[in-house]
């Protein structure tokens, strides 16, 4: 299945890449396989799964919601609160 999609990049770029595509393949047609040649070969595509090959899944429970909301800790003051008396303490200052 394929997906057509728009990018950006430097017209310099882009003409460098389209002229190395017509003299290897003789066609501007090749465009597009040479992208996804080039996405790809991307290292960063095989990441993931080789991360993955090198971390041992373990027997770790996802927290629930109820045992988020449990352990989150308390703001001590509103940071409205807060601001307000930095701002008022500032406007003192200038008078």
């Amino acid at each position: 299945m394929t997906e057509k999609v728009s990018f950006y990049t430097e017209k310099k770029s882009w003409e460098k890449f389209k002229d190395q595509v017509y003299r290897s393949s003789g066609t501007m047609r090749a465009l597009s396989s040479e992208l996804n040649k080039i996405i790809d070969d991307n290292t960063l595509i095989d990441l993931e799964d080789n991360l993955r090959k090198l971390v041992q899944p373990t027997n770790v429970q996802a927290f629930s919601i109820e045992q988020i909301k449990q352990e989150r800790p308390t703001i001590p003051e509103p940071a409205e609160k807060v601001i307000r008396e930095m701002r008022n303490s500032h406007v003192n200052l200038s008078r």
